[in-house]
C-alpha cells in the first residue's frame, strides 16, 4: 500500500526507498531502533538518502545537481520517517509471527486426530 504524500518530491523519495531492499533490510531497523525520536529517524533517513544520491550529484552538471538539491530540500522527512517507522513496526510484527509460526507450528496450527 503506497501513502500518499503532502507532496510529490516525498512521494518520490519513498516510492524510491520502497525499492531498495538494503534499506528496509539493513538500514532502516538500525535506524529505528538507535533513533531517539522520530526526527532523529529523519535525520538519519535523509542523511541515507543525500548519502546515496551524492555519486548522482557529484557526477552531473549545475542544472541537474541543483534540481536533486532542490527536490530534496523540500522532501517532508519528518513525514516520511513517521509513515516508513509505522511501516517497519507492522512489518518487523508480521516477520516475528511468521518466525513463530516455523518453530511452533502447534501453537498456530491445530491438526485434527
Amino acid at each position: 500500500m503506497r501513502k500518499e504524500y503532502e507532496n510529490h518530491q516525498t512521494r518520490a523519495v519513498s516510492y524510491w526507498l520502497d525499492d531498495d531492499q538494503d534499506f528496509w533490510d539493513d538500514f532502516l531497523p538500525e535506524m529505528v531502533k538507535y533513533s531517539k525520536s522520530l526526527a532523529d529517524l529523519a535525520d538519519e533517513i535523509h542523511d541515507y538518502v543525500t548519502c546515496s544520491m551524492n555519486d548522482e550529484i557529484d557526477g552531473a552538471n549545475y542544472l541537474v545537481s541543483d534540481l536533486i538539491g532542490y527536490c530534496l530540500r523540500r522532501v517532508d522527512w519528518y513525514e516520511l520517517a513517521s509513515v516508513m517507522s509505522q511501516e517497519y513496526e507492522m512489518f518487523h510484527k508480521h516477520k516475528v509471527e511468521e518466525e513463530e509460526r516455523w518453530t511452533d507450528p502447534e501453537r498456530y496450527y491445530m491438526t485434527e486426530r
